[in-house]
């Protein structure tokens, strides 16, 4: 093969070595598409960088923001229930005289007919009331609960009360709980408005129902596990239900225009914004506007739970925006018949797959 090259260019310095181009032994040399390609992956690198980086910044904002007001709210919130008194129908340990034993009477009447009337709410309020039937009346004074009535079935919860001069004992994690160890509903001997005593009353039974009949992992599962927090958040959802209901369903709708006026897809978004009017407009539809600082603390926190759930939903387009799906696996035969259902949302997947035994998969997203 001929060689062009005229003397002049061999006898040019090369502009890498600087040697005569005819002693160059030549060099490799980066194709310019490849340059380009990788300032574009550079530069795609950098873009995520900065947005990750943005995002977690308005994370961390939208975070301060609602601690802010919430703190404010909060703050403004127990200053107005400290100005009522509490009422207590129940002040030391029972003797067991005759006004104590009518005392023990009506509080029975009150919660039998709570259970009674409210039983058929739901699926999950029937079998709470079908698997305790009956219960038995108590008292403690942070150590035992003792008895406020003869038992007749060893498997009958406890509804234990805890007297005012007791309250400060230090025994009590809160004013109202389900203790495991001794088969109890632990709730502070305090008068509730009868419009909030259901959903609480419901919520700790569930608890209830989870590790006596149940028998559920989540009822004995560390507090801080996803199992433990799965069963709290199922009974937050009862209790509002149940609030709901008693109050002529006009609850969630409430919670729900105020999360429609915040614009918010997270609950950070309705945290940072909710104010006081807010609350106090809740309060007066669960009948709690006069309750004390001890039951308003409580309310609050109920409050605070459904605003943040329902903020959730509504990121995810709420349940009209969930379908169902079917879809039929080519493969299939009457041995394996492997068909795919699916219940399908923005935030929201349900994968049920038929197969002689039962694969199933949830998935469920919050918008940041």
């Amino acid at each position: 093969m001929a060689n062009n090259t005229s003397g002049s260019e061999r006898n040019a310095p090369c502009s890498t070595c600087g040697k005569k181009m005819k002693q160059c032994p030549g060099h490799w040399s980066i194709p310019r598409w490849l340059i380009v390609a990788l300032q574009l992956a550079i530069f795609t690198v950098l873009i995520g960088v900065v947005t990750h980086q943005w995002t977690v910044s308005m994370l961390e904002q939208r975070e301060q923001k609602a601690i802010k007001n919430l703190k404010m709210v909060s703050h403004e919130y127990a200053k107005r229930h400290r100005m009522y008194q509490e009422q207590w129908w129940l002040e030391t340990l029972p003797t067991f005289t005759a006004k104590e034993e009518e005392l023990f009477k009506r509080r029975r009447n009150l919660l039998v007919e709570i259970l009674g009337k409210n039983k058929n709410m739901n699926d999950l309020t029937r079998r709470i009331t079908t698997a305790f039937p009956t219960f038995l009346l108590a008292y403690t004074d942070g150590k035992i609960v003792r008895s406020a009535e003869t038992r007749t079935k060893t498997d009958d919860p406890n509804i234990c009360f805890i007297p005012r001069d007791q309250i400060g004992s230090g025994h009590h994690p809160s004013m109202l709980y389900w203790d495991i160890s001794s088969g109890s509903v632990i709730m502070a001997a305090i008068e509730m408005p009868e419009s909030i005593l259901p959903g609480v009353l419901f919520h700790e039974l569930g608890h209830a129902l989870r590790q006596r009949v149940d028998q559920s992992a989540s009822a004995t599962a560390p507090t801080t596990s996803d199992l433990y927090i799965s069963e709290e958040v199922e009974m937050h959802d009862l209790e509002a239900y149940v609030d709901d209901a008693v109050n002529g369903k006009t609850y969630l709708a409430a919670v729900d225009g105020i999360v429609e006026q915040c614009h918010g897809t997270h609950p950070l978004d309705v945290m940072g914004v909710i104010s006081s009017e807010d609350l106090e407009r809740l309060d007066t539809i669960l009948g709690a506007a006069r309750v004390d600082g001890r039951i308003a603390g409580s309310v609050i926190i109920r409050h605070l739970y459904i605003l943040g759930a329902r903020a959730i939903e509504r990121s995810n387009g709420g349940m009209e925006k969930i379908n169902l799906a079917f879809y039929e696996d080519d493969k299939m035969n009457d041995k394996q018949p492997w068909h795919f259902w699916r219940l399908e949302g923005p935030g929201f997947v349900w994968n049920y797959r038929v197969l002689p035994h039962v694969h199933t998969f949830v998935n469920i997203s919050g918008k940041a």
